[in-house]
């Protein structure tokens, strides 16, 4: 059998072409994790849209309001109160999808409220974002 040499690189050539693919691979990996956990960690960005606020006598005032969501993550308004009394969320718990305005209300327990009254609110997010807004009574 014949002597035959065989042209190969050096070891460190070798190693160094390892270490540049695994290095581009990492680089790929990262930019694709870090990407897909930033579209699923966005946030909701919640503000009030419009707001209408009713007196009552011996029926429930009441502050209607349309909120919007400029996020890109739905979220969800859980509470509400206003100043003057026990409050709750007039048309149960409200999903707020991103880019849209959601009609919700707050509903105080009965009390007297009068016109020109000025009134103070929160809504409150579930992710613990206060919105306050304040009017008058119409």
């Amino acid at each position: 059998m014949a002597n035959r040499k065989r042209a190969a690189i050096s070891p460190v050539l070798a190693v160094v072409i390892l270490i540049a693919i695994t290095m581009v691979g990492g680089v790929a990996t990262a930019s694709f994790t870090f990407g897909l956990f930033n579209s699923l960690s966005g946030t909701a960005n919640v503000s009030l849209a419009r707001l209408t606020c009713f007196h009552g006598t011996a029926a429930a005032s009441r502050c209607t309001a349309y909120l919007r969501n400029e996020g890109d993550v739905p979220t969800t308004e859980v509470s509400c109160s206003l100043s003057g009394g026990a409050s709750t969320v007039q048309y149960g718990p409200q999903v707020l999808p991103p880019g849209t305005s959601t009609y919700t209300g707050c509903r105080n327990a009965p009390a007297a409220t009068f016109t020109g009254e000025p009134v103070q609110g929160t809504f409150t997010l579930e992710n613990g974002i206060t919105i306050e807004f304040q009017g008058i009574y119409t």
